[in-house]
């Protein structure tokens, strides 16, 4: 956890250091994100810069975080508790069909890297029993993610704009008690991002 704080920290340091470059514009979002199967839906947070390439094409890499972790009793000797945290480096490209450039309709696609893990703790009276329900990790199959997102540009005052968007990581391998299989889109999100 510290480790994935740093790591966004510093992204932030460098992305907000090259605010005087006219085409380089940092971005922090605030998304609703769902795991595959949507057990888990809830706040994810993502920090990056979009470069403008032309007045068609900018590239855009981020930093997302999503963590999302519920407990339920069952009895007044037995609990669980379920975990999901996902983190994702994702390098898009962004195309944007309309006439005038950072405003309206842009669709992109790249890939990225995605750890993940999905787990479940049985809590008891004699003690705590960790069962490992589900634990996926791209980077540890050696798997490229692709990533994919659409939306749209509101330009507000001073260079700035709004964006909404929909994203998705994904396909990723997963492993369960039953073996390892493929989910078409390990995590969807759907939210706006400030580009300063």
């Amino acid at each position: 956890m510290r480790k994935i704080i740093l790591t966004m920290a510093s992204f932030l340091l460098v992305s907000f250091s090259v605010i005087a470059q006219k085409k380089w514009k940092p971005f922090a979002g605030i998304h609703v994100s769902g795991s595959p199967d949507f057990y888990y839906t809830g706040p994810s947070f993502s920090a990056g810069v979009i470069h403008s390439i032309n007045k068609k094409w900018s590239w855009a890499p981020e930093l997302t975080y999503f963590y999302k972790s519920s407990t339920y009793e069952h009895s007044s000797t037995l609990s669980e508790r379920d975990r999901f945290l996902s983190f994702s480096i994702r390098s898009n490209f962004n195309y944007t069909p309309g006439k005038q450039a950072g405003k309206g309709l842009f669709i992109g696609a790249g890939i990225g890297f995605q750890r993940a893990k999905d787990e479940c703790w049985s809590i008891t009276d004699n003690g705590t029993t960790k069962e490992v329900n589900a634990h996926y990790d791209a980077i540890r199959y050696g798997i490229f993610t692709a990533t994919f997102n659409t939306g749209y540009t509101f330009k507000l005052k001073k260079d700035k704009s709004l964006q909404v968007l929909l994203s998705a990581v994904g396909p990723h391998a997963a492993k369960d008690y039953l073996g390892t299989y493929v989910e078409a889109v390990s995590v969807l999100s759907l939210g706006t991002r400030i580009v300063l």
